[in-house]
């Protein structure tokens, strides 16, 4: 840098060989300024790219979803009433812990998830929750209620999709209904952000009528993607006795005891559980037609069971315990089998009083409703029924 600044000079020096320094150029001189504060920050980001609100605008084809009409009953979640993410107070400074990390104000923290509700709602996009808890406002029909972080999430009856009328469905009714869904995972799609508030709408119906139609409806070639035959995973929303409400692909079908397991049930809820998801054999479809929606279904977990399958021959002799009983039969487990076969207690040919636990010996006598039956000949072992 020296011997540049020397060359130059001399070129422009007088007589005396003294470079003149008024003659050099003024912009050969070097410029040297203080870099202002504002030069060191990085480029702002601008509010919409901060909290999604450049999110493209989704393809015509889940508008129709999308363009329902609003929620019922919901002030200040409506879709024309959202105010804009970039309103959310900015978060306020608590201190620091232990390890000088900055703690923050919690009631101000939420800004990510307003703005992760947000983002989803402008795409159109399908959530998944559990269900935590019932919001009922005197004779209203109730709403089911979960968070997001720190946002109030509300789903309407009306948006639940259960295909019950609102205008004749007691509030009661309707409070049971999702009291039994307590716990319960099922999808969602937002309809409305409340950022003041912060508390959101959303529906369920939206997102099992778009379930429904790029999977339960969707076409591979010539043929539904889904048919009799597959296997499928179920959700299961409702436990009873005697039965339990399951949704496969935002389809909604009670599946029967007799259909729950290869083995004798007395109770469902002994082994299953609301939440939980099944993989299920589909066993029954029916298609309209015209449109190729499905309108009826039935399912089955007998035929996806873990445990493998062995087949009992009519005619041949096996020895069990009896795993329970009702009025009318005795239910006999075959020893590395998974599989419980009906003896009625009129063709049984014991005299002695039998019980859960005894190890008998019987006959396979034939199938009925796809499940083996027989006949108990003789009791081998009873079960130990206390300590002596």
């Amino acid at each position: 840098m020296q011997d540049t600044d020397y060359d130059v000079g001399m070129e422009n020096a007088g007589e005396g060989g003294i470079p003149d320094e008024a003659q050099v150029p003024e912009e050969e001189k070097p410029k040297r300024r203080r870099k202002k504060a504002e030069d060191e920050l990085p480029q702002a980001v601008s509010d919409d790219d901060q909290h999604g609100g450049n999110i493209a605008e989704p393809s015509g084809e889940h508008s129709d979803i999308g363009d329902e009409e609003p929620l019922h009953d919901e002030p200040g979640i409506s879709e024309e009433s959202t105010d804009e993410v970039s309103d959310v107070p900015r978060r306020r400074e608590r201190g620091l812990d232990s390890y000088g990390r900055v703690i923050y104000d919690q009631s101000e923290s939420g800004q990510h998830d307003l703005s992760m509700l947000t983002g989803a709602r402008n795409a159109r996009k399908i959530l998944t929750t559990t269900i935590d808890g019932i919001d009922t406002d005197g004779d209203s029909l109730p709403r089911v209620v979960f968070y997001v972080g720190t946002v109030k999430v509300l789903i309407p009856f009306t948006e639940m999709g259960m295909d019950l009328n609102p205008e004749e469905i007691d509030p009661g009714r309707a409070a049971g209904i999702i009291d039994s869904m307590l716990g319960a995972k099922i999808d969602y799609m937002v309809r409305g952000v409340d950022v003041r508030n912060r508390l959101a709408g959303a529906s369920r119906r939206a997102a099992m009528l778009l379930r429904r139609r790029t999977i339960l409806n969707a076409r591979l070639e010539d043929d539904f993607r889904i048919k009799v035959g597959t296997i499928a995973t179920a959700r299961v929303l409702q436990v009873y006795r005697a039965s339990m409400l399951v949704e496969v692909y935002g389809y909604q079908t009670y599946m029967r005891r007799n259909a729950a397991s290869n083995l004798w049930v007395n109770d469902i809820r002994e082994f299953v559980q609301v939440g939980e998801e099944k993989p299920v054999e589909i066993v029954e479809l029916e298609r309209d037609p015209q449109t190729g929606e499905v309108t009826h279904m039935a399912v089955s977990i007998r035929g996806v069971d873990d445990a493998p399958q062995t087949e009992l021959r009519v005619g041949n002799t096996y020895t069990g315990n009896i795993t329970g009983f009702s009025d009318t039969a005795y239910f006999v487990r075959v020893a590395g089998v998974p599989l419980d076969v009906r003896c009625p207690i009129n063709s049984n040919n014991v005299m002695d009083i039998m019980g859960a636990g005894d190890y008998v010996k019987f006959v396979v006598r034939g199938v009925y409703d796809e499940r083996p039956t027989g006949s108990i000949r003789k009791v081998i072992k009873k079960a130990v029924s206390g300590i002596r």
